[in-house]
């Protein structure tokens, strides 16, 4: 996986508000390890890496509208 597929991915959990923590806990693995992995400065298995794939497919992503308040 090259550098920006991982930034794709990085974006992908900010844009649908994913938290390290939470993917690291859902991959049953240590938040250090999702972090250096999406900054580039580590790697991950293979099967991490699919199933961080689809968990982060897998979330809705939310979007907040301006409400007119009267």
């Amino acid at each position: 996986m090259d550098r920006n597929e991982r930034f794709d991915l990085l974006t992908q959990m900010k844009r649908k508000d994913i938290k390290v923590k939470d993917a690291a806990d859902h991959l049953d693995c240590s938040s250090s390890l999702v972090s250096l992995f999406l900054r580039d400065k580590g790697n991950m298995d293979k099967q991490k890496v699919i199933k961080l794939k689809q968990y982060i497919k897998d979330k809705p992503e939310y979007k907040i509208g301006k409400i007119k308040i009267e």
